[in-house]
């Protein structure tokens, strides 16, 4: 006899509680049937699973891929290959009786396929997101644009989400935004004003190339890593300068992430906020008034305002360090979506159809709104066109 039928036969006595016993009118011993044991023990033991879907946003080649491949396969150092629309891979971590699975996503195509957003993040998921904005910390004002569009994008969509979650009667979103606030720091001073916006999902911000960009002058250096702060803290999200190559960065890297995924406990001597080393901030960990204030500056030509008169201070001392970018550079790659090799005729057929209708409906809509002005200007005409 095995060991673990041995162990299974003392099992299935302990459970049927010392039932082996001849039973009244000479019946045989009640023992219970092997397979319900084996499954009564296998529903026992199996553990509990808790997902987390993190999701990588950001522009086009600045190393989402390259991030997510170190912290799921930590020796693999190849060249990863372009994103070209959204990819997912997973990782697990075994704690006792739980398992943590996490999905990674990652949408490529940078600010072209923004729309994606929707399909990652829906009401039925969102209690599980953590997201993760990438920039290039060489791209200089690019940094500036991929943060607002993306963290505005944001927090249109996770918005969008606790409408339709408030209005089937959920509770769920204020669990959320108060579980960010609890995050946050629920005494933090800065939480008394409108300074800091609380989407109501964590967030962190993750700056890539900083071996490139520690080159650069002291004065690009201050400048960049107090926007940076800046913007982390103005949106309770963690901050974490990163170099891919450098082993010593990718462990706080990791660390951080593991603490945000798996909530493992994150060591405080890791966090930096000097600008000559790279930054790593925890969110709530950082205050407007150690940051400190925009530099006084003019305005630079062609200035284009956030709608917001601190981010508007924050963007001029921004561009005034930072040169214009490039046309070359400005604009973002587009996607190959029109390539042979992805061609899929079912697919294609389809788009053809809806941007057929989308076309009619514009026109529709075009034709609605002119007829509106016409009976309008007949309108003020009959009742003799008086002046506003």
């Amino acid at each position: 006899e095995t060991g673990y039928q041995r162990r299974v036969h003392g099992a299935g006595a302990e459970d049927a509680g010392g039932d082996e016993t001849q039973g009244a009118g000479g019946d045989r011993p009640k023992t219970k049937d092997l397979w319900q044991i084996i499954l009564s023990q296998s529903a026992q033991s199996m553990p509990d699973q808790q997902d987390i879907n993190v999701i990588f946003l950001g522009n086009k080649k600045v190393g989402k891929s390259t991030l997510i491949q170190r912290f799921v396969k930590r020796e693999d150092t190849s060249q990863p290959k372009p994103t070209t629309a959204l990819e997912y891979t997973h990782g697990r971590r075994e704690e006792r009786n739980m398992v943590k699975m996490a999905h990674f996503w990652e949408l490529g195509g940078g600010q072209q396929l923004a729309s994606l957003l929707d399909v990652i993040i829906t009401p039925e998921n969102i209690h599980t997101v953590l997201v993760c904005i990438t920039v290039d910390l060489t791209e200089g004002r690019a940094v500036w644009n991929s943060l607002q569009f993306w963290l505005q994008r944001l927090k249109k969509r996770v918005g969008d989400c606790f409408v339709k979650m408030k209005n089937r009667g959920s509770s769920t979103p204020g669990k959320m935004l108060a579980r960010m606030q609890k995050r946050f720091g629920e005494k933090h001073p800065d939480l008394e004003g409108t300074g800091v916006t609380i989407i109501g999902i964590p967030i962190v911000i993750v700056a890539t190339k900083f071996d490139v960009f520690r080159d650069e002058g002291s004065e690009m250096l201050k400048i960049m890593a107090r926007t940076m702060r800046f913007w982390a803290h103005s949106y309770a999200s963690a901050l974490c300068y990163v170099n891919t190559k450098d082993e010593k960065d990718m462990t706080r890297y990791r660390a951080l992430m593991n603490h945000l995924i798996f909530a493992v406990p994150f060591g405080e001597k890791l966090v930096e906020l000097d600008h000559t080393k790279p930054l790593l901030c925890l969110t709530g960990k950082d205050s407007f008034k150690d940051i400190g204030p925009p530099a006084q500056c003019q305005r630079p030509q062609g200035f284009q305002s956030c709608g917001n008169e601190e981010f508007d201070k924050w963007k001029a001392a921004f561009e005034t360090v930072f040169p214009p970018i490039k046309d070359k550079e400005k604009k973002e790659e587009t996607i190959e979506i029109q390539n042979p090799e992805y061609a899929e005729p079912s697919v294609d057929a389809m788009r053809a159809v809806k941007d057929d209708e989308l076309e009619q409906y514009v026109q529709r809509r075009k034709k609605a709104l002119e007829d509106a002005l016409r009976k309008e200007k007949r309108g003020g005409a009959a009742t003799g066109g008086g002046k506003d």
